[in-house]
């Protein structure tokens, strides 16, 4: 056999173990169809060096060297990764892929090459047939010299982790939602992008170089404008003839990323950090200023994207709220939230077209603009045209995005128009965590599913809206019931979409208190979009419920670092340093809520059981008194300090007042009645309500205790799941 470009005598070798072929012939299966899916892609014969014997490799009895320098000699190399393939002493190890490694390491190309549209990708493409343990991960990445990636090839589901089989009985039971022949495609289209790389790296005879431009960039007409670079700012034709003042430029755009900063060292896997602020909205028409929040929104959306396959860490919308509403200066800001770049975006007009210009500006180690460009986008071309500036600034900021990387972030980005605004402005009001947020939100969520009932965007919304009505305190009717709904829909329509496995693992914590599965969709929304506060926040108190306190609390703090200053991250923090008797950290957690937002709430509840905890009653009484004036209704932490005081006869009448309201709350019925001594009122509290999402952390709750002796406790513990049958 020969290669398409001279000197190499395979084109592709693949590698792989023995073991993972005899079983149902999966590797020979996958050789074939790769085969037949590269002869639909390139017009020459490609060839494939695959060893049929039934052994590693070649034996031991051969000369290896001799034998792997013709067979080695190629231009791509496939390592088939499963959990027998990382074993350094293989064959497939040893004298496969390390030797390729090094072979091609000093070649005339060398290991990684520079692609035609200015990426680097390795000559290494790996194909995973399972999930990996960390230490295996490690390993390969340590003879790969970069982060393992590829294309994956693996069936994932409840207890299942095996290879994905080329016709699947229950596909859509796949976690990853991956399916067997787009997989094939992607492995063709990448082979496809290195060899075009070599090429143009040799500069052959008659073949000319790809134009040098990022593969997300559209060229086609009216897709994608790139209008020339303004480094000094925007056109001021286009902005109201310049009379929008300084001072308001800088409070622009947002979208961002948490600390480490990013020292200018060029490295590619450093983890850098970025603020989108809100989009300004320059039409000259505020009826219009929704428009500036969808863009936002949408920038959001899509560098999430970029952040599974990069360290990018992108700050949430309350943090830079912040730098609007305080009007403090770049440099201010980037000292109080650490990012490395600031993003702005500026909505100029939005007549045939929706043309926008993004402005992106270096704040460490020197204060510089990276660039400000203009696009102009159809509406229903909004999220192709948000990936595409996504990339561009992924670029920019010294990011190279692998092909394999833009493959798997590749998705279809036509929307909807008329739902897709929807889906945004209902997103908008709920993530303002109030209840007419939430109410508002959920009508503008119904509405876009009315429009188009398979918009996975909208299904996944409404889904993450009825469990925000649970978990608020309000009355949640059939909330936690339509929510589940959703989840599911939402899944079925697109499984890689981070917010859809947040929903489901909520519905699962909260609903069906099934929780393996819960944690299986936190941590594959985490995979898809790390930057999610909120899935963070959720995840960190499953793991507290579940035993695990050091993880939760460390989870927690990863919520608070995507947006840091967001209160709810700094309290809720405190309230797990409380649990985890930490009671000086609760209260510097407390604090510092304060600073963010006056008499938060919250940060009494927290100083409250702090002070407790440390038997300082005395404090914990002023702290609650603190509360009532900011929150009537918070009579539950007096209560404890009453208790705590053993002054029973002023926290029974507490108790009197809460069995007097019109909706009680059943959480701390249970624990108030527990601890004056009512154990059957307490224990008819706790099968009150058949099913409430809080449910299950009363078992964790101190005020219940007295609880724990009777049989029926056993019995609550049994039907939340927390103790086997």
């Amino acid at each position: 056999m020969s290669s398409i470009i001279e000197g190499y005598n395979y084109d592709i070798f693949i590698s792989y173990r023995q073991k993972d072929n005899k079983y149902d012939g999966w590797v020979t299966e996958f050789v074939d169809n790769l085969k037949k899916e590269l002869e639909a892609t390139f017009k020459e014969e490609i060839s494939v060096y695959f060893d049929i014997n039934p052994h590693d490799g070649l034996l031991v009895t051969h000369d290896v060297d001799e034998s792997l320098k013709e067979k080695l000699n190629c231009l791509i190399f496939i390592p088939i990764i499963s959990r027998t393939y990382c074993d350094p002493k293989s064959f497939a190890w040893e004298h496969e892929l390390k030797a390729f490694v090094e072979k091609a390491s000093k070649d005339q190309f060398g290991l990684k090459i520079r692609l035609p549209v200015g990426n680097v990708s390795s000559r290494v493409l790996p194909v995973r047939i399972h999930d990996l343990d960390e230490e295996d991960i490690n390993m390969c990445e340590s003879v790969l010299g970069s982060v393992l990636r590829g294309v994956e090839f693996i069936y994932n589901s409840a207890g299942v982790n095996r290879p994905l089989r080329s016709r699947e009985e229950k596909p859509y039971d796949n976690l990853n939602k991956t399916i067997y022949r787009d997989q094939i495609n992607k492995v063709s289209n990448a082979i496809k992008e290195i060899v075009a790389g070599l090429r143009a790296g040799q500069g052959l005879p008659g073949k000319e170089k790809t134009e040098s431009r990022m593969p997300w960039e559209e060229t086609e007409k009216g897709k994608l404008i790139t209008v020339k670079e303004r480094p000094t700012g925007f056109n001021k034709q286009k902005i109201l003839s310049g009379i929008i003042p300084v001072a308001i430029i800088l409070v622009l755009l947002g979208i961002y990323v948490y600390p480490k900063l990013f020292k200018g060292s060029g490295k590619t896997n450093v983890e850098k950090s970025l603020a989108i602020m809100p989009f300004k909205n320059l039409t000259g028409d505020k009826a219009n200023d929704y428009i500036a929040e969808i863009q936002h929104n949408a920038l959001y959306q899509e560098l999430g994207k970029i952040s599974q396959v990069k360290p990018l860490r992108v700050l949430g919308s309350t943090t830079t709220n912040i730098f609007e509403v305080n009007r403090m200066s770049i440099a201010g800001f980037a000292r109080k939230v650490y990012v490395d770049y600031l993003i702005e975006g500026f909505v100029l007009s939005l007549e045939e077209t929706q043309e926008i210009m993004i402005r992106v500006t270096q704040l460490f180690p020197e204060e510089r603009v990276v660039f400000a460009e203009n696009y102009s986008s159809e509406p229903k071309n909004i999220l192709k045209l948000y990936f595409n500036i996504a990339g561009l600034i992924a670029q920019k900021i010294g990011f190279e995005l692998l092909p394999q990387d833009t493959v798997r972030l590749t998705r279809p980005q036509i929307v909807n128009p008329q739902s897709f605004e929807a889906y945004s402005r209902g997103m908008i009001e709920i993530e303002k965590g109030t209840e007419e947020g939430i109410n508002k939100g959920l009508e503008y969520l119904n509405e876009a599913v009315k429009v188009n009932p398979d918009d996975p965007f909208a299904n996944a919304g409404l889904a993450l809206g009825y469990l925000s009505i649970a978990h608020g305190g309000m009355d949640p009717g059939n909330a936690l019931e339509k929510g589940e709904e959703y989840a599911f829909k939402a899944m079925k329509l697109d499984s890689s979409n981070a917010y859809v496995h947040t929903a489901l693992a909520e519905t699962y914590l909260y609903k069906s208190w099934k929780y393996p599965e819960s944690e299986r969709h936190f941590k594959r929304a985490l995979e898809l979009n790390p930057n999610l506060d909120m899935a963070h926040y959720h995840y960190a108190w499953a793991l507290y419920l579940w035993g695990r306190m050091d993880e939760a609390i460390a989870e927690h703090r990863l919520a608070q670092k995507c947006d840091p200053f967001n209160p709810l991250h700094t309290g809720w923090l405190g309230g797990l340093y409380n649990y985890a008797g930490r009671y000086e950290e609760a209260i510097q957690e407390a604090l510092k809520s304060f600073e963010i937002s006056k008499d938060y709430p919250l940060g009494y509840y927290v100083l409250v059981d702090a002070y407790l905890g440390l038997g300082r009653t005395n404090e914990a009484l002023e702290a609650a008194n603190k509360l009532l004036k900011v929150y009537p209704q918070a009579l539950g932490p007096l209560f404890k300090v009453y208790i705590a005081m053993g002054r029973h006869d002023e926290a029974s009448e507490i108790l009197k007042e809460f069995e007097s309201r019109e909706s009680p709350d059943h959480y701390a019925m249970v624990q108030m009645n527990a601890s004056l001594g009512r154990i059957d009122e307490a224990f008819r509290w706790l099968n009150y309500e058949p099913h409430s999402f809080a449910l299950p952390w009363l078992a964790l709750e101190e005020l219940c205790n007295p609880l724990h002796s009777d049989p029926r406790w056993d019995e609550f513990l049994r039907r939340v799941n927390l103790l086997s049958r």
